[in-house]
């Protein structure tokens, strides 16, 4: 298996700790790319481009 970059990494767990907070105030159960992005401050295509990459190269 690879190994996870350290700056994906860091992504994930911003990712994580939004996720985590919108669980808390019993907010939305699903979310979207374009809600993550403006979340955590980045464009929804990043967040798309970023889980695809990164899901393609783990597998193979």
């Amino acid at each position: 298996m690879k190994e996870v970059p350290d700056p994906t990494v860091k992504r994930l767990v911003q990712y994580y700790r939004y996720l985590d907070e919108l669980e808390s105030k019993d907010e939305e159960q699903v979310i979207s790319s374009v809600m993550l992005g403006k979340g955590v401050g980045v464009f929804a295509t990043q967040i798309r481009k970023r889980f695809i990459f990164r899901y393609w190269q783990f597998i193979f």
